[in-house]
């Protein structure tokens, strides 16, 4: 089950780490296509390289860190997503203040879900929705199949990464209400039936 890691709660850490994810979420706004320099993200952190390293490997990793901190901010945790969330035929409302994060910042989650992509970002937001899955499968009565529950939670989580990746591409933009209502069509049309 994947969880965010514990971090240090030493405000330096966490004053160096807010910087950078500031800075980088300012230089994709602006550019949302551009290639971030370490270098040029340090300089407008105002921190130096060998900080930057501390704390990430890559931009990548930053950039997931950046848009996890944004999102549980928003109240869009996918974590708090119950266990018992698939009974219902609407998004939870953790799911759907998720979408509503994305909306919020399109331009990042285009980015990131869209061509250029973000495997860390991409990765995590996979894992989280696997295990709200997994949780949501394992209250319900075995199916009858043989497919294992995490292959059948890893392609229901598919499905909402598929319609989250085409809707922030669409043009004119639909409301994140309406597209969380079809990412949650698609994973309720996934579900195995118990017999």
């Amino acid at each position: 089950m994947y969880r965010r890691a514990a971090g240090s709660q030493d405000p330096r850490t966490l004053r160096s780490r807010s910087l950078l994810q500031d800075a980088l979420l300012e230089i994709l706004r602006q550019s949302p296509g551009a290639t971030v320099a370490v270098a040029d993200l340090t300089e407008r952190a105002g921190v130096n390289r060998s900080t930057f390293y501390q704390h990430y490997r890559e931009v990548d990793d930053l950039l997931a860190d950046a848009l996890d901190a944004r999102a549980v901010g928003a109240g869009a945790d996918l974590e708090s997503i119950p266990p018992d969330a698939m009974s219902g035929s609407e998004p939870p409302a953790a799911f759907l203040a998720y979408v509503e994060h994305i909306a919020a910042n399109r331009v990042l989650y285009r980015r990131v879900l869209g061509g250029q992509g973000s495997p860390a970002t991409t990765e995590r937001l996979r894992r989280r929705l696997v295990d709200a899955i997994v949780a949501s499968l394992q209250l319900r009565p075995p199916p009858a199949t043989r497919t294992p529950t995490i292959v059948t939670a890893s392609a229901m989580a598919g499905a909402l990464l598929g319609v989250l990746s085409c809707w922030v591409e669409l043009m004119p933009h639909v409301p994140a209400r309406e597209a969380a209502g079809w990412a949650w069509e698609a994973v309720m049309r996934a579900a195995p039936d118990a017999t």
